[in-house]
């Protein structure tokens, strides 16, 4: 019987992967799951089922009372697991204050542990497309490591309003004011001669659009083989 049980839960496990995870680890940011369950990280990786997986933690609404001078680490992680320290004092510094004072802030996460020699890479694993403004909120150290190396620019600003579009000096189609003003300029040449366009193409997604490279005329055939 309990092999059996043990099997099913198995069958679960490798045939609906995102059904095990919100069954077992619901509510579990990318980065925290990689850390306690690597292998269902991973599976849910290579399947393309990495949505289905929260890039931060959005804690529940709270409740509090004094239950949980009872029980912090189960209150923390009933309410904020994989959260770290720094965003986690900020969320509820009171609660903080209490898992200080009681010497339980190393069962909390730090954030150091994401990011190791390659800031960039650890974004794109677990924040990619997080505004700028949410990631200094939500890891701050990652964000400072960012700035400091001077990758920031590959985390988009938050998302303007259509309106605030609108007023841009690139209007609402960022595209159409390139073709328009730049016109056959490669992305490297467009970096160059206005980075504020190049910025606002890349936030748009619309650098896929812009050649690499300039395109250079064939030579006429007959003046080649003379």
């Amino acid at each position: 019987m309990a092999r059996s049980l043990e099997k099913m839960i198995m069958d679960n496990y490798n045939d609906d992967p995102i059904l095990y995870y919100k069954s077992n680890y619901k509510g579990v940011t990318r980065l925290a799951l990689k850390r306690q369950k690597a292998s269902l990280y991973e599976l849910l990786r290579r399947r393309g089922l990495m949505e289905g997986v929260p890039i931060v933690n959005t804690p529940l609404i709270e409740t509090i009372n004094t239950d949980y001078k009872g029980n912090p680490i189960l209150y923390y992680k009933s309410n904020y697991k994989g959260v770290t320290r720094g965003p986690l004092k900020k969320l509820n510094p009171g609660f903080y204050k209490i898992l200080k004072e009681l010497g339980l802030l190393s069962q909390i996460p730090t954030q150091k542990a994401c990011y190791g020699d390659d800031s960039l890479k650890c974004y794109n694993e677990f924040f990619e497309g997080l505004p700028r403004n949410e990631l200094q909120t939500k890891a701050p150290g990652l964000y400072q490591r960012m700035l400091s190396e001077g990758l920031i620019d590959h985390v988009p600003l938050a998302e303007k309003s259509e309106v605030e579009r609108a007023k841009s000096p690139f209007g609402y189609d960022a595209f159409a004011y390139y073709t328009k003003y730049y016109h056959g300029l490669t992305r490297g040449q467009v970096k160059d001669k206005n980075p504020s366009l190049y910025n606002r193409l890349r936030k748009d997604n619309l650098l896929k659009k812009i050649p690499l490279l300039r395109k250079t005329k064939k030579k006429n055939s007959f003046l080649s083989r003379r």
